[in-house]
């Protein structure tokens, strides 16, 4: 519940372009297919639905029946192209072209123009944008047509370093859990992988969006 009222409140802010007295508003939700992000989604879109809101879902192609039973009742249902979807493969330098790719090329640029132009061309009015975390180019998108936006982030529910087996195991980039201590090596590595991370993603996206608002960035619909 508290959850739902602070998105409620984020979502009804008068500091956005929603009028405070509508009573049913037309929202899209950006959600990938992953059960850790999708399952959390699915319950704001479900008490959406249940408190009488349309909601239209834009996700991959490959989960468009399992969001259908996940969450009935949706007012659209959109397959995507190009939202992120998981990928990983063994090999540290696979894990990180596919974290490429799903966090900038996709997750960010790809979407931002996808649901850009989804916004112009399908003739719906929607009133916000509820979005997953790793769907950046869904934010920009609702920050183009100037509507109100909603990210989920699934943090308190990350699994802790002892649930994991070891690096080596799962051949995967470490997940920060602030909850618990990590060990020397976790932490060795977490600092190079952050340090990559920032260099390969986080700076791509960055110089990305600088370079979409040096642009006509608003729309002019």
């Amino acid at each position: 519940m508290l959850f739902w009222s602070l998105t409620t409140l984020l979502l009804l802010s008068p500091d956005t372009s929603i009028s405070v007295e509508k009573d049913k508003y037309n929202i899209l939700a950006v959600l990938p297919c992953y059960r850790g992000h999708l399952n959390p989604g699915s319950g704001i879109v479900r008490s959406l639905i249940g408190n009488g809101h349309s909601v239209t879902v834009f996700t991959t192609s490959k989960c468009t029946e399992e969001v259908s039973q996940l969450m009935p009742g949706l007012g659209g249902l959109v397959e995507s192209e190009v939202i992120p979807e998981k990928e990983f493969r063994p090999g540290l330098f696979a894990q990180g072209d596919s974290i490429y790719r799903i966090i900038h090329e996709n997750g960010t640029k790809n979407l931002f123009f996808e649901t850009d132009r989804y916004l112009q061309t399908s003739g719906v009015k929607f009133d916000g944008v509820f979005a997953d975390l790793i769907a950046n180019g869904a934010v920009l998108t609702a920050k183009r047509h100037n509507l109100p936006i909603v990210v989920q982030f699934m943090g308190p529910v990350m699994e802790k370093y002892s649930d994991k087996p070891s690096y080596w195991e799962r051949q995967e980039l470490p997940v920060e859990n602030a909850s618990e201590r990590p060990s020397v090596a976790a932490a060795v590595l977490g600092g190079l992988f952050s340090g990559l991370y920032d260099l390969f993603i986080s700076y791509p996206n960055y110089k990305f969006i600088k370079e979409l608002h040096a642009t006509d960035f608003r729309s002019r619909r």
